[in-house]
């Protein structure tokens, strides 16, 4: 087996950690800090493990029956590391589908051979019909070569998981088969270092104990990131059923946080809260407290929100009373006619002159999710003006204003290169923060129209940084 040696003094830890919201374990630090010194021998690899490549350990110990029983770490990497996915001291793929003589690899063939038919002649369109529906029945063949093992001992294709998992945590369940359409799979699911790690390890009758995954910063960084949403979240609810997880520090933080919710304003119309960082404005799938929770909770009627706040933001949250004040707070969203005011706190100094416009359109990314990226070409325009109040001891703090109102985009907007290329202080998903951080950004103005009487309402919130 592939379990490699790691010296252990401290307690082993009672639960598994949440791979999508954890502090890395001691045993996990230590056994990437093994794996870096390993890739540093590699120097054909230098090249991709400091370009983005995720890597990841899981420690495990055995269940033979022996005593003491022996603790070791088991290694992974995404995708392929130098155009293989199998190599000595990393776990193998879940399926391998690279060897020359297989369905796959023939059949990718043939599709590369419809792109050199379809550069060289005039008449291309069924051409390019066949290349797309042979590629899709590939990938969709791909999904069902790829058997997870769960830890209680089952064994399911990614198409099925994928298709149980929606089905299941659909807040609204009866309307899966309406949009099954939209749940589409993304590719590489099932490449990735949990799902590769723990099927090895429930393979092989290991305990996993702690896992963690990284990417290596230029300076030799090791910057742990959660397992990601859009190829990982359905393909971990199978397989970690059964196992109790140690609840991360943004869990505990969540719960602890929404007793800090405050109402800023209410009638009957709406009602207007503060909501602390780490909470979500609505249920999630995964039982995630949310300010609709605590609004409940409290005796207060509220009927949905007419806005969305990241979970990590804090700040103001408009929640309508009604159908009809809800539809009349929305549409003002909608049309750009509310005024809002943010505040964040930037890791550093970013060089841009202390006011102007950002304008970068963005689009999800599809196979990490909530992830946004930047993309001239196929992303919605996204707007941002900005004001910088003050700088101290490589912190800024500035004043935003989104002229739209995409998904991560203050946070997007600070972090890139193009926009003020310094990202807000605790941000896990575009800066160096970790599980656990407070996200700096806080919604301190709303300014917009009664939904009933046509005045305007002025609320304010100062931030909590």
């Amino acid at each position: 087996m592939l379990i490699h040696p790691l010296p252990c003094t401290e307690p082993l830890p009672e639960r598994l950690n949440d791979p999508f919201d954890y502090a890395p374990h001691p045993l996990v630090r230590r056994a990437a800090e093994q794996v870096c010194t390993r890739l540093a021998g590699c120097p054909a690899w230098v090249a991709e493990v400091y370009g983005g490549k995720t890597l990841g350990v899981l420690i495990v110990q055995e269940t033979d029956g022996q005593s003491p029983s022996r603790v070791g770490f088991l290694a992974a990497f995404s995708g392929l590391l130098g155009g293989r996915n199998v190599t000595d001291y990393f776990v193998p793929p879940v399926y391998d589908f690279l060897p020359p003589d297989s369905y796959f690899q023939q059949e990718q063939a043939c599709i590369t051979a419809l792109n050199e038919q379809i550069a060289s002649e005039a008449d291309t369109e069924p051409l390019r019909a066949e290349r797309k529906r042979r590629s899709e029945a590939l990938q969709e063949w791909l999904f069902r070569q790829y058997h997870c093992l769960s830890a209680q001992g089952e064994s399911a294709n990614i198409e099925e998981i994928f298709t149980r998992y929606y089905r299941t945590t659909m807040l609204r369940p009866e309307h899966f088969a309406r949009n099954a359409a939209t749940h589409r799979i993304p590719s590489g699911t099932g490449d990735c270092c949990a799902p590769k790690l723990l099927h090895y390890a429930f393979a092989h009758r290991l305990r996993p104990l702690a896992i963690g995954e990284w990417q290596l910063s230029r300076d030799g960084s090791l910057h742990f990131r959660p397992a990601c949403q859009g190829r990982c979240r359905p393909l971990l609810w199978y397989m970690l059923r059964g196992i109790p997880l140690q609840p991360g520090p943004q869990t505990l933080r969540a719960r602890e946080a929404l007793g800090r919710t405050t109402i800023l304003y209410a009638d009957d119309a709406f009602v207007a809260v503060c909501k602390p960082g780490g909470v979500l404005s609505v249920p999630g799938r995964n039982g995630e407290p949310s300010v609709m929770d605590w609004l409940r909770e409290h005796g207060i009627r509220a009927y949905y929100p007419a806005h969305r706040l990241d979970q990590d933001t804090s700040g103001i949250l408009l929640v309508a009373r009604s159908e009809a004040a809800y539809t009349a707070l929305q549409a003002q969203f909608v049309t750009h006619r509310v005024r809002k005011t943010y505040m964040a706190l930037l890791e550093g100094n970013p060089t841009v002159p202390y006011e102007g416009t950002i304008d970068l359109p963005l689009r999800p990314d599809t196979v990490d999710r909530p992830r946004q990226v930047v993309d001239k070409e196929r992303g919605k325009r996204a707007v941002t003006r900005y004001r910088i109040l003050s700088r101290d001891e490589g912190l800024t703090r500035v004043e935003l204003h989104p002229l739209t109102g995409r998904t991560h985009q203050l946070r997007v907007h600070c972090a890139h290169p193009l926009g003020l290329g310094t990202p807000i202080l605790g941000d896990r998903l575009y800066g160096r923060g970790e599980s656990g951080d407070r996200l700096c950004l806080h919604a301190s103005a709303l300014s917009f129209a009664h939904p009933l009487t046509g005045q305007t309402v002025a609320l304010q919130s100062s931030p909590p940084f």
